[in-house]
């Protein structure tokens, strides 16, 4: 093995920036080339872009993500509408096909990967040793479920736009001050990264700290005086336009019952992430206090610190690595949606603080040049391992949610999860089965509660649907989707009076829930009211141009009228959107040839 040579050759790369993002682009597309052929995993996937492909697939409704939450709800908790617009990209080029959301994916962990390169050699100086740390990052097994779980890309999305933030403050800090047009187009970058990072995740706002951070640690004789004004502003008005924005859109504040703030539950997640980042053995597709180990984060954190007392080479590098990790950390990791959880992609933008703080380590620097090569090389075949291994079960819903189970047997979460996978593939007893344990385990779930009602009504037990919908409405009597179940459950038995007062209150609440409308005027079709009926289909699928059942309704009232041509057009166009061909319709239409 010649060391020089090796040497010589990654110097080379490092030193262009063109090759080096060359080579990190091969790389992810090697590592992640099987996540280009996997499904969703049905774990807010589903929620975000299936159901919301009528909306995300037409370039018209752009707005609207401006104006809802991340849901693109009436009311949420979370308002990310770059996220909502990077799948609404994917919407528009592959509909609801996953290999254009898992594609994204992959280009935006290159993306991050060059500007994790190009953040930490500011601090490095040492632009082989940025690189080799680059490549480790880039192929870590612990951010694989940011890659390969789609809504997973709101970590490495905010990474990039938080790294531009810091990238452009630091050349407008560094650009000459008779420059003047080169420092203003830096400054706008900054404000417009910034702002870009708000409304990517709401923790985007804690770079503001480390700029300020930045500044006093390194920069205090750089900046006039009028030079800090002007970034002061350029912080300002991002952050005034995002609270308007997130003001108009009536983002929801978090419910306090439902902030989880278990302070011995985030000291466990804080060690188990220390320990993925230096031994990824320990990997799970949800984390949960229930299922942490804290073997390998506390060994971490010893070996950590054991390093540390060797030497560190630049303190204020060091703290600001460290105070990197753990502010992007917390503000990341607060539970806000009734319990806590501490999933893998929440490492990816706090790893760069470990990273950094990890180069400040003088040990390394005395390791003999042999010994770090056949180190290196032996980590980046294990990791790369690793990640590969553990990529898999990201594969497909029931392979996501049987991995989630060997560890989280006793998870209400996970438990629902699977019997909603199985629900959907038809396999009713085995969704009741594991609806039943979800229950035992939390029986208040709302959600869970949904679910089962709707499973037994798929199966014909209508009594046990029914006694499980009013359970759901007594827990929560003001979701818009129980009346539709409600309705839709007395609409199958013919009790009309009940079915159209929850269909109506349904859609009282929800003006825009196309499903329900489509239930009324099969409601209005039963009574005769035909001209009602009609109103109410053609309704629903204006409010949702992909709605097939819609469509489907549309092409019966023709036929009901004798109007042959126009049932077959919306019969078609029904097909078209995924309603079954083989249909009682079709076999009446294909008759009268």
């Amino acid at each position: 093995m010649n060391l020089e040579k090796i040497k010589n050759y990654f110097e080379k790369i490092s030193y262009s920036n063109f090759i080096v993002f060359i080579l990190l682009f091969t790389i992810t597309l090697v590592l992640y080339f099987q996540t280009l052929t996997f499904d969703y995993t049905a774990l807010d996937d589903y929620d975000l872009i299936v159901k919301k492909t009528h909306i995300l697939n037409r370039i018209e409704n752009l707005p609207l993500l401006f104006k809802k939450d991340l849901m693109i709800s009436e009311s949420g908790i979370y308002y990310r509408p770059i996220i909502s617009l990077t799948f609404m990209i994917d919407s528009i080029i592959g509909n609801k096909n996953a290999f254009m959301f898992h594609l994204s994916n992959v280009i935006y962990h290159v993306f991050a990967s060059f500007i994790f390169f190009i953040l930490i050699n500011h601090f490095v100086q040492k632009r082989t040793r940025s690189l080799l740390l680059t490549l480790i990052f880039t192929i870590h097994p612990s951010l694989s479920q940011a890659v390969a779980w789609i809504p997973g890309r709101n970590d490495i999305i905010l990474f990039i736009f938080i790294g531009l933030t810091f990238i452009c403050y630091k050349k407008f800090a560094e650009a000459k001050n008779d420059n003047i047009h080169l420092r203003f187009l830096y400054l706008i970058l900054t404000g417009l990264s910034f702002l870009l990072s708000l409304l990517s995740k709401e923790n985007g706002l804690v770079i503001l700290f480390f700029i300020i951070l930045f500044q006093i640690l390194f920069e205090n004789s750089k900046l006039r005086r009028i030079d800090k004004i002007f970034v002061s502003i350029s912080f300002i008005i991002p952050i005034f336009i995002y609270l308007i924005l997130r003001t108009y859109a009536q983002i929801q504040t978090p419910e306090i019952d439902k902030i989880t703030l278990k302070t011995s539950d985030y000291i466990k997640g804080f060690i188990n992430y220390f320990g993925k980042i230096f031994l990824p053995f320990n990997l799970n597709v949800i984390t949960l206090p229930d299922n942490i180990n804290l073997i390998y984060g506390i060994i971490s954190f010893v070996l950590f610190i054991a390093l540390c007392f060797t030497g560190i080479k630049n303190y204020k590098i060091f703290l600001f690595g460290i105070l990197w990790f753990l502010a992007f950390l917390v503000s990341g990791s607060v539970g806000i949606i009734g319990f806590t959880n501490f999933l893998d992609h929440r490492l990816y933008v706090p790893m760069f603080g470990i990273f950094l703080s990890f180069s400040q380590i003088k040990l390394i620097d005395r390791i003999q040049e042999k010994y770090f090569v056949i180190s290196y090389i032996f980590i980046f075949i294990l990791f790369t391992f690793l990640n590969i291994y553990h990529t898999r079960n990201f594969k497909n819903p029931l392979v996501f949610y049987e991995s989630a189970l060997k560890s989280l047997s006793n998870s209400f979460f996970i438990q629902r999860g699977i019997a909603n996978v199985y629900h959907r593939s038809g396999k009713y007893d085995l969704a009741e089965k594991h609806y039943r344990i979800s229950l035992e385990l939390n029986p208040n779930s709302f959600e869970t509660l949904m679910n089962v009602g709707t499973n037994f009504k798929l199966k014909g037990q209508i009594d046990s649907a029914e006694f499980y919908f009013l359970k759901a409405l007594r827990l929560n009597p003001n979701h818009y989707s129980i009346y539709n179940s409600l309705g839709n459950l007395y609409l199958q038995k013919n009790h009309l009076v009940q079915a159209e007062y929850y269909l109506k209150k349904a859609i009282e609440l929800k003006p825009d829930y196309f499903e329900a409308i489509n239930n009324l005027g099969v409601l209005y079709a039963r009574r005769g009211n035909n001209s009602l009926a009609f109103n109410q289909f053609l309704k629903s699928t204006q409010i949702n141009p992909d709605f097939s059942e819609g469509y489907f309704n549309l092409a019966l009232y023709y036929f009901n009228k004798n109007q042959i041509d126009s049932s077959k057009f919306y019969l078609e166009k029904a097909i078209k959107k995924g309603f079954p061909s083989n249909n009682i319709l079709s076999q009446r239409l294909n008759n009268l040839k």
